[in-house]
């Protein structure tokens, strides 16, 4: 084999070339609907542990500061705020882009000095890709459930 006849047999063609890159393409797309609903899981999963570590925080904070710390949820904002007394102990919290409160059932989730809460309360976070209900107990235990 003479050195022209290897040049013109190395290599792809355009047509080659062209065929991969449609495939890639259609890959590509096949995979882009699963990586959005994991991109949304990953939200709820990520707000509902935001709320539920902020709500474990303040019941932290009103055992150690002998006081009442309340959780403050806001549906028309979206977001939700600690308070001692009515004092602002962090700024307003809002929950990621397409995530929602869908449900609060009480609108404060107060903690007392014993790290009891009064009253119990529940919040559920919701998006397309499911539903997590956050739940306070009279006891002060913070639970996550996933809802169908």
């Amino acid at each position: 084999m003479d050195k022209l006849e290897f040049m013109r047999s190395s290599g792809f063609s355009l047509i080659e070339l062209l065929l991969a890159l449609g495939l890639g393409m259609a890959v590509t797309a096949a995979a882009l609907p699963s990586a959005a609903r994991m991109l949304d899981a990953y939200r709820l999963e990520a707000a509902a542990r935001g709320v539920a570590g902020d709500l474990e925080l303040a019941r932290m904070l009103a055992v150690t500061r002998n006081s009442q710390v309340a959780v403050r949820f806001d549906r028309e904002s979206n977001s939700y705020w600690l308070l001692e007394g009515e004092e602002l102990l962090a700024a307003a919290r809002p929950l990621p882009r397409g995530v929602r409160l869908a449900e609060v059932m009480r609108r404060d989730i107060r903690f007392h000095s014993r790290g009891n809460a009064a009253p119990a309360g529940s919040v559920l976070i919701a998006n397309p890709a499911g539903k997590i209900r956050v739940t306070v107990s009279a006891a002060g235990r913070v639970r996550r459930r996933e809802e169908r």
